[in-house]
């Protein structure tokens, strides 16, 4: 069975709110976890990089489930705040 292009039910960010955060606002609407929801709706099964700097792929099929633009869902990141707040994600 194919995943639905947008999602029916989907809060809407909150200001300042992180990937993480959101994400499992939208899980907690089909009653299932964060987890599940990356894993068996969206494809993507790592954690560790929502709030850091989720993939491309991943972020343009939460824009197509939710309906937000990629700028705003990127702007939940820490990725989104480079260059403006940090000089770079990466420890190097």
């Amino acid at each position: 069975m194919t995943p639905p292009r947008r999602w029916p039910l989907h809060p809407q960010p909150e200001e300042r709110e992180s990937l993480s955060s959101w994400l499992s606002r939208v899980a907690r609407c089909y009653h299932i976890g964060r987890e599940d929801l990356l894993e068996h709706d969206l494809g993507h099964g790592r954690l560790d990089d929502l709030d850091m700097a989720p993939p491309a792929a991943l972020l343009n099929t939460l824009a197509r489930r939710s309906g937000l633009d990629t700028d705003r869902l990127r702007g939940m990141t820490l990725a989104g705040l480079t260059p403006w707040l940090l000089d770079r994600v990466d420890s190097d």
